[in-house]
């Protein structure tokens, strides 16, 4: 079975990277309509399935389903009471929700047909629905139960955390258990929760603002630091080698945009 990993060490980095190109191509149509987007969506919308993460998969479907609308509906709302204008966005949104959607049919069916490069994330998929055991899954719920009654075991370690430790809790995949485990409910607030959450309110703030710069950037960054409290049950993608250099920049980054923001509306105040 070959994944898409490069340059990353895994599937998911590589998944959960190539996610933000995916919601910046699609925002650059939506802005553009220049119809050279829509095969770099194509593209990378494939290299999400060619990873086989099914964590990857299913965030960025989701993200396309609910995160993008919704963030088009705040955005344009705040700024406009014209609901053509915020419905000729979600109609034009629907091309690359089209192309997605032809990928999955055409994917599922080379998966029936019994020859396809798709059989595991599919598999994974009707196994889950079905209730059976996922190997990755599991291994993963399991690691989050152990890390829970490590920290109800001690209280300080409930909020201060065990350490590194790895003699006790090794390879630990999912951020929640990763920062619950090493960190406790303290760090886990403190270094995971909060450069998100600080973040997508900014982030939420500026695109109701008129006039924005770098919009395509500003409701990337967004969708795509939302999507992370879902990626983060597949990968501790916040920590991960090269993929958390590209995390701590787009949190730097949307703080200096929404300071560049400020000064630049100060300016107009004058």
């Amino acid at each position: 079975m070959q994944r898409l990993t490069v340059p990353f060490r895994n599937p998911y980095d590589y998944a959960t990277f190539i996610s933000f190109y995916l919601y910046y191509f699609i925002f650059c149509w939506l802005n553009s309509k220049k119809f050279y987007f829509l095969p770099l969506i194509m593209v990378t919308f494939s290299g999400i399935a060619f990873s086989l993460s099914k964590t990857g998969l299913l965030t960025s479907v989701f993200s396309l389903v609910f995160t993008i609308p919704i963030s088009l509906i705040l955005g344009y709302t705040k700024k406009t009471y014209n609901n053509i204008k915020i419905a000729k966005k979600l109609v034009y949104y629907l091309l690359p929700i089209s192309i997605v959607i032809a990928l999955l049919v055409y994917g599922y069916i080379t998966y029936l047909s019994g020859d396809s490069p798709f059989t595991y994330i599919f598999q994974g998929f009707e196994r889950a629905l079905q209730g059976e055991d996922v190997g990755s899954v599991d291994n993963r719920v399991e690691q989050f139960d152990v890390t829970i009654d490590l920290l109800k075991s001690n209280p300080i370690n409930l909020f201060f955390g065990n350490g590194v430790s790895k003699a006790t809790m090794p390879g630990l995949e999912s951020s929640y258990s990763y920062f619950l485990f090493r960190y406790g409910l303290l760090g886990f607030i403190v270094i995971f929760v909060s450069p998100l959450v600080i973040s997508i309110y900014l982030l939420l703030k500026l695109i109701g603002r008129t006039h924005l710069q770098h919009k395509e950037l500003i409701y990337t960054n967004l969708v795509w630091l939302f999507s992370l409290f879902i990626a983060s049950f597949g990968s501790n993608v916040t920590e991960q080698y090269r993929l958390s250099f590209f995390y701590y920049f787009i949190v730097g980054f949307t703080i200096r945009l929404f300071a560049l923001s400020n000064m630049n509306n100060e300016k107009t105040n004058i």
